[in-house]
């Protein structure tokens, strides 16, 4: 009997060692995974994080000269904002219709940037407003293919019956620039005042041409307190045709009012004239106040 006891302990503490052994080894394994999967997180996320610099960001120069990163979302329809991107494509259009030095005016209404991951070419898409001598107006459409590292381009011209550019799929267009093919292209930097001037001849001309859409182009306050109705500004419009008529400035003051989404100037033109101008962004502008100036 003393026997039977005596195995049967020896045989529990070999059940007890072996199960303490098992656990052991479960719990080691557990922790071993747990490292291994925290660290496979790790070098995930620092994978997908230098994958974000080296995709998603670029620097970029303030207007102090110093550097900022600037994220950009690849493979979207981005409305342009920068004025030397803006108007350096505008500057090529132009060359494409060999149109500078001409009597012939080129606005861009509206203008988009198509951002390609790891390329060196960017896809612009643009809506022009083309006038020329006779103030006949015809509005066309434009892809843009800009090299920055060339500084070479192309322009293609596509539907002009679009007018809602952004419905485009610029992804369906693609062209490989030729470096002995393509053109040349520069930056274009503008002075506030040759910008603030290609707006009053935009709205200028709009006033000649497309009344209504000239009439959007004031300011809500001003629209409701001097006009109140599309009528009466035509009707002052045409008491007062030779104002608007080659409207050209000779002196802008300083912005006298400037936010993060807007920024506010006073022009003076050469019949002394003032235009209070708002600025939201390159081409998207409100006239907010009119008149003789007095000092």
């Amino acid at each position: 009997m003393k026997k039977n006891t005596k195995t049967i302990i020896i045989v529990g503490i070999v059940i007890l060692v072996i199960l303490l052994i098992v656990l052991i080894f479960l719990l080691t394994r557990s922790v071993n995974n747990d490292i291994a999967t925290l660290s496979q997180n790790e070098n995930n996320q620092i994978t997908d994080t230098n994958e974000t610099v080296n995709n998603t960001v670029q620097f970029r120069e303030t207007e102090d000269g110093e550097q900022e990163l600037e994220v950009l979302d690849y493979n979207t329809l981005i409305e342009v904002t920068n004025k030397i991107s803006f108007y350096t494509v505008q500057d090529c259009i132009e060359q494409y219709l060999n149109i500078k030095e001409t009597d012939t005016k080129l606005y861009i209404i509206k203008m988009y940037e198509y951002h390609t991951e790891k390329s060196t070419m960017q896809k612009y898409l643009a809506r022009a407003m083309r006038v020329d001598s006779n103030n006949t107006v015809n509005y066309l459409n434009f892809v843009v293919y800009i090299d920055f590292t060339e500084m070479i381009y192309e322009v293609e011209n596509i539907d002009n019956n679009i007018t809602d550019i952004s419905t485009v799929d610029l992804s369906k267009y693609n062209k490989k620039l030729d470096k002995d093919k393509a053109k040349e292209c520069k930056y274009v930097n503008l002075t506030t005042e040759e910008i603030l001037n290609s707006y009053l001849n935009y709205w200028s001309i709009l006033i000649n041409t497309n009344i209504n859409m000239a009439y959007e182009y004031l300011g809500d306050d001003y629209k409701k307190d001097y006009f109140n109705s599309i009528d009466k500004f035509q009707q002052y419009v045409n008491n007062n045709k030779q104002i608007f008529e080659n409207i050209k400035i000779v002196y802008c003051l300083e912005p006298y009012y400037e936010s993060d989404t807007e920024v506010e100037y006073m022009c003076i033109d050469q019949n002394n004239y003032s235009y209070n101008i708002i600025e939201t962004a390159v081409m998207q502008f409100k006239i907010t106040g009119h008149g003789v100036y007095d000092e």
